[in-house]
């Protein structure tokens, strides 16, 4: 990560510069922390349907099976999403917004809207 960039994390993760926990028992308790704890959890749902989805679309997601050993096999494998995120999103550009509200029925999402 860099400057602000941050990942949200379950509770196994400890607090840290670039990742967001949610809170263990007893500060999970806390009226304040249950309300961020809730919030964060949806978010994570939402990024699992999207990588659920991506995963439906494009099967070569499903095996993606890359051993990293290194910083250049990260860089590889992000390299490798990334590229299917840019397709879905050309995809939706060129067949235009009936392909975005099809991919969101087949995979339960709301609609995408068209910039």
């Amino acid at each position: 990560f860099q400057g602000q960039e941050f990942g949200w994390a379950n509770s196994a993760y400890g607090v840290s510069p670039w990742t967001i926990p949610v809170h263990k028992k007893p500060a999970a308790l806390l009226p304040e922390n249950t309300a961020f704890d809730y919030t964060v959890a949806n978010i994570r749902v939402c990024s699992e349907h999207c990588m659920g989805a991506l995963k439906g679309q494009f099967q070569c997601l499903r095996g993606l099976r890359v051993n990293i050993t290194s910083n250049s096999q990260h860089i590889a494998a992000c390299q490798w999403i990334s590229i299917c995120i840019i397709l879905h999103n050309l995809v939706v550009e060129v067949e235009g917004g009936q392909h975005g509200a099809y991919f969101a029925l087949q995979h339960g999402m709301v609609e995408e809207e068209e910039d």
